[in-house]
């Protein structure tokens, strides 16, 4: 999937599932769509997510699963997406930059995790340790890790 497929798709919201042929899914996927709230299903074939996938989808609260086959994830994975509270994380990689799963009003000075954010999967541990860890700024509070 290229670039900026259905970025700012403002009123889409319909289930979607992308097909088990795909590897890799371009920057800004779904972004700003604020609707959007309905399943979305990843292949296990999938490798890439480019930067911002999901960024501004604030009404985006589906358990989202990320597959084990993942091995590149661009920066702002789901940034802003206020709604979202499970995470299913199966991936040998992990976002490290300030704005992944962030949910402030200005990432640069007071980027925090929203609040009650389950983490599920088997690299629960791992994405948990990998994501800045800091109370202060501009760093970001660390999400629940589910059970």
């Amino acid at each position: 999937i290229s670039n900026s497929f259905l970025q700012y798709c403002y009123s889409f919201n319909q289930p979607l599932t992308l097909p088990n042929s795909l590897s890799s899914i371009g920057g800004y996927f779904l972004a700003y769509c604020s609707s959007f709230n309905q399943p979305l299903t990843l292949p296990n074939s999938l490798s890439s997510i480019g930067g911002y996938f999901l960024a501004y989808c604030s009404s985006f609260n589906q358990p989202l699963t990320l597959p084990s086959s993942l091995s590149s994830i661009g920066v702002y994975l789901l940034h802003r997406c206020y709604s979202i509270s499970v995470i299913v994380y199966n991936a040998s990689v992990y976002p490290t930059d300030n704005n992944s799963l962030s949910q402030d009003k200005n990432s640069k000075t007071n980027a925090t995790y929203g609040a009650g954010i389950k983490v599920y999967g088997t690299k629960r541990a791992e994405l948990i340790s990998a994501l800045p860890n800091s109370t202060s700024n501009p760093y970001r509070k660390l999400i629940d890790g589910g059970s």
